[in-house]
């Protein structure tokens, strides 16, 4: 695989928020979902977007895949062949991001 040494400071952003009414559930991820737009929008504004998202802290709608580079992602999914070509790991595994 291939990696770009960044040479940058950048910021990791976990968003975390607890409610007790189920009622609020939708409220609440669509104010998590309407700041992270705005602060990647933002940072992607200024030049300061940085693609790779840690996988542990990313939400259900990002592509953490985007930010490993095309090259990677095919490399993965070269090897996803190779040893589960018939993608159980995909199919059964809970959670998590799928290639």
């Amino acid at each position: 695989m291939h990696y770009t040494k960044l040479s940058i400071t950048f910021l990791v952003l976990l968003g975390a928020a607890f409610w007790n009414d189920a009622v609020d559930g939708h409220v609440v991820r669509t104010a998590l979902n309407e700041l992270l737009s705005w602060s990647t929008s933002t940072a992607s504004d200024r030049g300061k977007l940085v693609r790779f998202i840690y996988p542990n802290y990313a939400a259900v709608t990002q592509d953490i895949f985007a930010g490993f580079g095309s090259e990677n992602t095919a490399q993965m999914k070269k090897v996803q062949n190779q040893y589960d070509p018939q993608l159980l790991l995909s199919k059964y595994w809970q959670g998590g991001f799928r290639l």
